[in-house]
């Protein structure tokens, strides 16, 4: 039989990768989208096995419309929630969790898979980025029993690769964030691998229900970066192109600043063996700049 599966939040960076995965497994999938007539959300419509779904879960109403319009043509087996990080700072990623299981719930959809983030700790700690994530995830887990119990996994990606690549031009701000700004080995992960993981949850429920899984493909320090960067043929000057107190300057007052005095006190927890060991393929600094390091290097050497 093939399963139903609604991704939220479809048109951003995660959400089109976990749709196109799951497309390629032969799911049946049903994109949310603000508007479906965007390039992304076109983009997504083309795929096999796709339909697209305008609306949004901002509120109680809308949410339970969504879900009545999902399952229309029959029950979801799955939900994958994917939230934007301006709701980060503010309960409202909170709030918008609970809408979602709570239709969940309403609806006797049977998973529910979480994008969330590597929290790297179990203390708790002042961010609100942080601790709006860790009780998204206390939520689920708490809700999933009972009345119209379902299942539920949790994935916790880190720093994504594409970050490099989804807007080349800034690829010097992001390797003196990441790289600089962040001075302990910090967790990466490509987004086709963090989509791997929602689908093969979905896939087989009964082994990954009840999991928390932080997902990575690498442990990268400057060291190491600069290191993989000159191997792959990159140039060597944009590696200290913007300096760090350029970064600061910018992003001073947003989530991200927040989020590097939290990366920098504290150790990941990530297991990459257990990550390979599920997923043999998952990608690492050397393999992602290999694959990409043609497209860099045109936008890099164009800014000459």
């Amino acid at each position: 039989m093939v399963k139903r599966v609604l991704v939220l939040l479809s048109t951003g960076k995660q959400g089109r990768c976990v749709v196109e995965t799951l497309s390629g497994r032969h799911f049946q999938v049903i994109a949310l989208a603000r508007t479906a007539q965007g390039p992304v959300a076109q983009q997504l419509a083309s795929l096999p096995n796709v339909s697209l779904l305008e609306g949004d879960i901002g509120t109680e109403e809308s949410a339970n419309s969504v879900l009545v319009r999902a399952s229309a043509d029959g029950p979801l087996n799955g939900v994958v929630l994917i939230q934007r990080d301006e709701y980060a700072v503010k309960d409202g990623e909170v709030e918008e969790a609970k809408r979602v299981v709570e239709q969940v719930k309403k609806h006797h959809v049977g998973h529910i898979v979480y994008l969330g983030m590597d929290m790297s700790t179990t203390k708790e700690t002042t961010i609100p980025y942080v601790e709006n994530k860790r009780r998204v995830d206390a939520l689920i887990r708490e809700s999933a029993s009972g009345e119209n119990a379902y299942k539920w996994t949790i994935l916790r990606p880190s720093t994504f690769f594409e970050n490099l690549t989804d807007d080349p031009s800034q690829a010097g701000f992001m390797i003196t964030l990441c790289t600089k700004l962040i001075r302990k080995p910090a967790p990466w992960v490509s987004t086709r691998d963090t989509a791997h993981f929602a689908a093969a949850s979905l896939e087989s429920p009964g082994t990954f229900h009840g999991k928390t899984i932080p997902l990575a493909g690498d442990l990268v320090d400057r060291q190491r970066f600069e290191e993989e960067w000159l191997r792959a043929g990159l140039p060597k000057r944009i590696l200290d192109e913007v300096p760090e107190s350029a970064v600061i300057q910018a992003l001073e007052g947003t989530l991200t600043y927040g989020l590097i005095e939290f990366l920098n006190s504290t150790n990941a927890e990530v297991d990459i063996a257990h990550v390979r060991a599920i997923h043999p393929q998952v990608v690492d600094l050397r393999a992602f700049l290999e694959a990409n390091k043609d497209v860099l290097a045109a936008s890099l050497n164009n800014k000459q």
